[in-house]
């Protein structure tokens, strides 16, 4: 069984390399955090969190895909709940993963409009999920 490192941040160069990797269409920003999964100096899974207080606004979780199918993505959210245990997530699930983020402890978001004052730049909101500062993961940990 491999040992994952949790890093918080990861460079952006090893973003974008996993995203090409991945053939995905995310690039990572040096405008927000990129925690992320290590295997040595192998980056195996990551994802963008753009800040608003204590909010995040998730985007891009990409896992490497000779890494797939083994609940990566899982694990790095949990990671990211434990490192910042205060924070709110948000998200947009692609279609079709709702039911693997609410198995997750994710939520439908009801009020669009507060998701709007915090995040402004994101125009489309709809089926946006969210999960609470102090909610635990349920599967499987």
């Amino acid at each position: 069984m491999c040992q994952f490192e949790f890093r918080p941040d990861s460079p952006l160069r090893d973003c974008n390399v996993l995203y090409k990797a991945a053939a995905d269409h995310n690039r990572a920003s040096p405008f927000e955090q990129h925690p992320g999964l290590y295997v040595g100096n192998t980056l195996v899974a990551v994802c963008r969190l753009h800040s608003s207080g204590q909010h995040w606004w998730l985007r891009g979780l990409c896992v490497a895909p000779s890494w797939r199918g083994q609940k990566l993505g899982q694990q790095l959210l949990r990671q990211i709940s434990e490192h910042w245990p205060d924070y709110y997530i948000y998200l947009r699930p692609l279609p079709g993963l709702e039911r693997y983020y609410s198995q997750l402890g994710f939520q439908p978001l009801t009020d669009q409009y507060a998701f709007r004052c915090l995040f402004p730049q994101q125009k489309h909101v709809s089926s946006v999920m969210f999960r609470a500062a102090d909610s635990t993961y349920t599967a499987g940990f």
